[in-house]
């Protein structure tokens, strides 16, 4: 019997809601037990003091990117946030076969991507207001004052957009990041195929 195919889960919400963490802390809890990974997308961005070549992100510079653009490389890009980001597009062949995949990106991504693969799965990531949203990315202390101003806009621009015209299949609350973890779980388990065992 041939196996079914595994599944693409796209993870957005406003700038400092806690995407990221919600995702790592999912995938260290229940990466072990189901067929699925983190996309790890290229950014022609800085990176930050904790941030690592090639499990955050793949930091490459401008001329590399626009070379992989030419190449049909990504599965979706944009330069929404001053730097341009983008969606290797191999891992929808890996998906074909079995394996499932979080992909954490901005609307303008997924959107790109759901016109090219349907059968994605959109999860939202939200916030109880935009006070928190600030107390957040003031709180992180990687920024400066006008990039968070910037981010807060932005921020502010997606959820009135997602309120105006909603995209996303799911909505996850992440007021509290255990509860969060616990939502995510129960949109992705059901989607994903757990590894295999070795029986001794």
């Amino acid at each position: 019997m041939k196996r079914k195919q595994g599944t693409l889960f796209i993870v957005s919400g406003p700038s400092g809601v806690g995407k990221t963490t919600v995702v790592t802390e999912f995938l260290q809890q229940y990466s072990k037990d189901y067929e699925i990974s983190r996309v790890v997308t290229y950014t022609t961005k800085t990176a930050r003091s904790i941030e690592v070549n090639g499990v955050d992100y793949h930091f490459i510079t401008q001329s590399e990117f626009e070379s992989k653009v030419q190449e049909d490389f990504f599965l979706e890009w944009s330069g929404e946030y001053g730097a341009c980001y983008g969606s290797p597009a191999h891992v929808i062949n890996e998906i074909a076969i079995g394996k499932s995949y979080i992909l954490i990106i901005d609307r303008v991504g997924a959107a790109q991507i759901i016109k090219k693969y349907p059968h994605a799965v959109l999860i939202w990531i939200q916030i109880s207001s935009m006070d928190e949203l600030s107390s957040r990315l003031k709180s992180r202390k990687t920024e400066t004052f006008e990039q968070i101003q910037s981010r807060l806009f932005l921020a502010k621009k997606e959820i009135e957009q997602e309120s105006d015209f909603p995209m996303y299949h799911h909505y996850i609350a992440n007021d509290d990041l255990k509860v969060a973890i616990e939502g995510l779980f129960s949109i992705i388990s059901p989607l994903c195929f757990p590894v295999k065992k070795d029986i001794i």
